[in-house]
């Protein structure tokens, strides 16, 4: 038995990071779907997510999985997510506010028990 969690794109294919292409500076990108996919053999149980800010202060990652606002920001503070069906996904939003200046980062995490 294994638990593996998959980000895709809206048609099914892998990705690693969202590409939100090129935006003016303080603009939100347009959301970006995606899948937020089991593709273990077992159901996740417990599961619960949270994002990691870049350093820029006006640069913020905004992530939606499942109709929940991932608002949690480490490991001991994450966002309770349903549990998720092997094979199944939950449909996610994901949009970026620009910083004022620079460039930025943010990273989207899971666990499951």
């Amino acid at each position: 038995m294994t638990k593996a969690l998959q980000l895709q794109d809206e048609n099914g294919t892998p990705f690693s990071s969202f590409s939100f292409g090129t935006a003016s500076p303080a603009t939100l990108t347009p959301p970006r779907a995606f899948r937020f996919v089991n593709i273990g053999d077992e159901p996740t149980v417990n599961l619960r997510a949270w994002l990691v800010q870049g350093g820029s202060p006006t640069g913020t990652l905004r992530v939606t999985v499942a109709g929940v606002a991932i608002t949690g920001t480490s490991e001991d503070d994450t966002t309770p997510l349903p549990d998720l069906p092997a094979g199944q996904w939950h449909e996610g939003i994901a949009e970026f506010l620009v910083p004022v200046s620079g460039t930025d980062t943010g990273r989207l995490l899971a666990d499951t028990d």
